[in-house]
């Protein structure tokens, strides 16, 4: 496969994925496009751009994670190097872009909005696996997309109701976005079939999207 076959092919099937979810929870009734669209180019740019500062993060502490015994360096890897970081970038940017810009005027908007910026942090993530070959990012497109899509939309919601509906704390949301994320990595990076597990994990977090998004 050529070197341009492969980004593509990765880009298309994330797109695709991240697109049929967000269409599923939004449809028809949400959001005018005209107004909208607008706003969605803004998340999906700063979602992206968030992905640099976590993916520096996560190299910086690489090093000292590596010294850990092996016995616990997988969950210091999968909860701290990788949840506690991505969640945390996910949570400025969106509280970044939910509080700081003028044309995020509804509760909708902002819960939309977040929901792209899942998107295109994962999308960036994905394209970081090109060395691995065609499989490994797309099923990172079939799963960990849609998880960033999940915790992204989770956190849009808390940090959208206390903008929109004060009084309201995203600490609940951030806990929940943090350890769906840090069990779904922890378990996919177990050897054998348990780590079919974290499809359960993602399960959770998409059902949990779901109810939360359905009251909008």
């Amino acid at each position: 496969m050529t070197p341009l076959v492969l980004p593509f092919a990765i880009t298309a099937a994330t797109a695709v994925i991240g697109i049929l979810l967000i269409g599923f929870l939004y449809g028809p009734r949400r959001e005018g496009k005209s107004d909208f669209l607008p706003l969605a180019a803004k998340a999906f740019i700063v979602g992206a751009i968030a992905m640099v500062p976590a993916a520096a993060i996560e190299a910086l502490i690489a090093p000292r994670i590596a010294l850990i015994p092996p016995r616990f360096g997988g969950l210091v890897t999968a909860f701290i190097q990788v949840s506690l970081v991505e969640e945390g970038i996910k949570l400025l940017a969106i509280r970044l872009l939910v509080f700081r810009d003028g044309s995020m005027r509804t509760f909708r908007a902002a819960c939309a909005s977040s929901v792209i910026l899942g998107l295109a942090f994962a999308t960036l993530e994905s394209v970081a696996f090109m060395g691995l070959g065609i499989a490994a990012p797309l099923v990172r497109a079939a799963t960990a997309v849609p998880l960033h899509i999940a915790t992204a939309g989770i956190l849009g919601y808390a940090i959208g109701r206390s903008r929109f509906s004060p009084p309201s704390s995203s600490a609940k949301a951030f806990a929940a976005a943090f350890l769906l994320h840090g069990f779904y990595d922890y378990i996919l990076a177990l050897n054998g079939p348990i780590a079919y597990a974290s499809l359960a994990v993602l399960s959770i977090a998409l059902v949990t999207l779901h109810q939360l998004y359905k009251k909008i």
